[in-house]
């Protein structure tokens, strides 16, 4: 595929790719690889040598025996935000077809608040992706942050979030503990993982 910033200049994003069209079939992977070559494709010999040299400090099979996540990865280099939990009270939009959702939005806030920074921290990136805040405070978090309470979801699943779009769907809860648990499972043992390359 061409890439538009190199004028004139061709660039094969894969072994043969110069000579594939683009399909509905393929197209995902063409704007994946796309995406890829614009984030990387200039800097993808600088990301090599930084990648070797961070596994020469810390091995890849290290961090994958302790259980690193690319988010405690984050957490460990930039340090654990203070969340101020008034300002994300503030500025935080309820939405739920519940008639009644004072409980289990007070369940979500007691839970959270129950939390040492640590895993506050984790809940942060969790919801939005991101592993401090911008200046400001969640005011200045865009989209706002929404907490979404969904009648028809079991109490046994844990929250999911929506990182795009800064929120968290939860199931109605009916404790704080079990808001609590839940959510510790989705922000630790359900955070995902990834492999550094």
């Amino acid at each position: 595929g061409r890439d538009p910033s190199e004028e004139g200049c061709e660039v094969e994003l894969k072994p043969g790719g110069g000579k594939q069209v683009v399909t509905e079939e393929n197209k995902l992977e063409y704007v994946a690889l796309m995406s890829e070559h614009y984030l990387c494709g200039d800097v993808r010999k600088e990301i090599g040598a930084f990648l070797r040299g961070f596994h020469e400090l810390i091995p890849e099979h290290m961090l994958r025996m302790c259980g690193v996540s690319e988010k405690d990865l984050g957490l460990m280099i930039t340090g654990i935000p203070t969340i101020d939990m008034k300002d994300w009270r503030d500025h935080t939009d309820v939405e739920t077809d519940l008639e009644d959702p004072i409980l289990p939005v007070d369940y979500w806030w007691a839970a959270v608040e129950s939390l040492d920074h640590e895993n506050r921290a984790k809940v942060l990136q969790f919801a939005t992706g991101l592993s401090h805040l911008p200046a400001g405070g969640f005011r200045r978090l865009q989209p706002r942050f929404r907490l979404a309470i969904e009648s028809h979801l079991d109490e046994e699943k844990l929250p999911t979030s929506h990182t795009c779009f800064n929120m968290v769907v939860l199931p109605p809860y009916t404790s704080i503990e079990a808001c609590r648990k839940k959510l510790l499972i989705a922000v630790t043992e359900g955070a995902g993982g990834y492999e550094l390359r």
